[in-house]
């Protein structure tokens, strides 16, 4: 698998973790992964498993995403998990899968594919949130809701979460182009 800590487009600081399966014993030296051509950023090391493969450092060049560590032998079956931080996501959006091949001494050993993870230009940014009433248990309540899209979108519902226990009936005050009432 693949998972990114944001999808959005362009942003910075962004981990991503990858785990697989190990199909056979064997020795390795990197683990190699591709990412979506544009990323960037100054890769480190997150958290690694299982610790045989801890002491590692990571590497970005073009599209490839290496993780290096001092050679040791990995048992089939193993699950390996390596989240390598400092990321930029690339300013494409859309869905991308990663091809990750486990090599020893610059012979590959095994590689496989992950499901797509999808990068998407459309996000809330700004966020607020305001009340006309913060006592417990009060009625007629208003809730406004703020924030700003990061790029022109047509927008054909919005979701918002409130606290455990609210209830009522929920209707519509005042809309506008910066936020929602929710009454």
């Amino acid at each position: 698998t693949w998972s990114t800590s944001s999808n959005a487009v362009g942003a910075t600081g962004v981990s991503y973790t990858y785990s697989f399966g190990f199909p056979d014993t064997a020795q390795l030296t990197t683990i190699t992964m591709t990412v979506p051509s544009g990323t960037g950023g100054t890769p480190g090391v997150g958290t690694v498993s299982p610790s045989s493969i801890l002491g590692g450092t990571a590497s970005l060049s073009g599209h490839l995403l290496t993780y290096s560590f001092p050679a040791v032998s990995v048992n089939a079956g193993s699950i390996l998990s390596i989240e390598i931080t400092g990321l930029t996501n690339t300013t494409s959006g859309g869905s991308y899968s990663s091809t990750l091949t486990a090599s020893d001494a610059g012979t590959a050993v095994a590689s496989g594919t992950t499901p797509l993870v999808t990068l998407t230009s459309t996000v809330l940014t700004s966020l607020s949130w305001t009340t006309s009433s913060t006592y417990t248990q009060a009625t007629g309540v208003t809730y406004t809701f703020g924030f700003h899209t990061s790029s022109n979108s047509n927008l054909t519902a919005v979701t918002m979460t409130v606290p455990p226990g609210t209830g009522g009936t929920p209707g519509v005050g005042t809309v506008s182009a910066g936020s929602v009432s929710i009454a």
